[in-house]
């Protein structure tokens, strides 16, 4: 991969640990290459909403994070914050729509916070603030 692939890849977002890997250079020479370089507002890449249907789409029929970054050529993490993780709390914290919806199911069916909790290997507490989630 040469500089000028780097600094493109980099400036679409993707972290200069990925850069690094992809070139197969260390970090310090990928960092070197692509300092100075502007990204994005935020760092993030923007997926069209036909993007993010596919993505999800990708990703509930078994494909990994990595490989359903690899199908829309976007970062792992752009598609974790925009088409795996989009329910937002109150406070800001990003959730697992999937899991949201299975733990919001489980309790409408009369399933205590205490056993979804241990369904899932956490606390009730973690499982009460996965329920004050706004869809």
């Amino acid at each position: 991969m040469t500089p000028r692939q780097m600094r493109a890849m980099y400036a679409r977002g993707a972290t200069i640990k990925e850069v690094a890997a992809a070139a197969g250079v260390p970090m310090a020479t990928a960092y070197s290459h692509l300092r100075g370089i502007t990204r994005p507002p935020g760092g993030r890449q923007i997926m069209t909403e036909a993007d993010i249907k596919r993505a999800r789409a990708l990703y509930r029929s078994g494909a990994t994070l990595a490989e359903t970054a690899a199908a829309l050529g976007v970062s792992i993490a752009t598609v974790r914050n925009n088409a795996v993780t989009v329910a937002v709390r109150p406070d800001g914290v990003r959730v697992n729509v999937e899991r949201l919806e299975t733990v919001q199911r489980m309790r409408r069916e009369g399933a205590s916070l205490r056993e979804i909790g241990d369904a899932f290997r956490v606390s009730h507490q973690a499982v009460a603030q996965q329920l004050r989630v706004r869809l």
